[in-house]
């Protein structure tokens, strides 16, 4: 698997009809995998390999991340056909799909900022404390200043903080109740 995502990687910087009829096949199986799969490795995998092809895909894996953290709670879980005992939740679970899902989103938190935020605000109320954990992590991240980004190519200088105070300034009252401690939880 790792080898796959090695090649994969590499296959990403390449321009050609080929390389893009191959990518596109394996974001098809991904993304066939995320809206339907109920094999955790499967899915564990399928994160991973958005991962490497969402630098491409990044439009079209927005909306599938956001469908996949919308329905994976629902979902029983199986590993190798059968449902994942409660023995071994605390290391297989919906909630360690997410905290994936999430770090798949920050790689395109700069690209998407305004769906990254809603993103974060929409799963900042998650009954587990690991995955609220993580969105705050998350969150805290695109406010801070990455001189990477900041002078990086394209350079974006603030425009990721600016974009960020300007979505939460949009919110209603309501809203920005329930997104109250993700707010607090950046200026601390």
């Amino acid at each position: 698997f790792h080898l796959r995502l090695s090649a994969l990687s590499k296959l990403m910087a390449v321009k050609s009809p080929a390389v893009d009829e191959r990518l596109s096949q394996e974001y098809a199986r991904v993304e066939q995998s995320l809206r339907n799969s109920s094999d955790y490795d499967e899915l564990a995998q399928s994160l991973k390999t958005l991962g490497v092809l969402v630098g491409r895909y990044h439009m079209a894996a927005a909306e599938l991340l956001d469908d996949f953290v919308n329905s994976i709670g629902a979902r029983a879980l199986t590993v190798d056909g059968a449902p994942i005992p409660a023995s071994r939740t605390r290391y297989r679970s919906a909630n360690h799909l997410l905290r994936d899902a999430i770090d798949v989103a920050q790689s395109i938190a700069y690209v998407h900022t305004e769906w990254f935020v809603g993103f974060l605000v929409a799963l900042s109320g998650h009954a587990d404390g690991e995955v609220t954990k993580r969105v705050q992590q998350a969150l805290n991240k695109v406010a801070s200043f990455d001189l990477d980004i900041f002078y990086g190519d394209p350079p974006r200088g603030a425009e990721p903080q600016t974009r960020l105070v300007d979505y939460f300034s949009q919110l209603d009252d309501d809203a920005l109740r329930h997104a109250l401690g993700l707010v607090l939880g950046v200026l601390d």
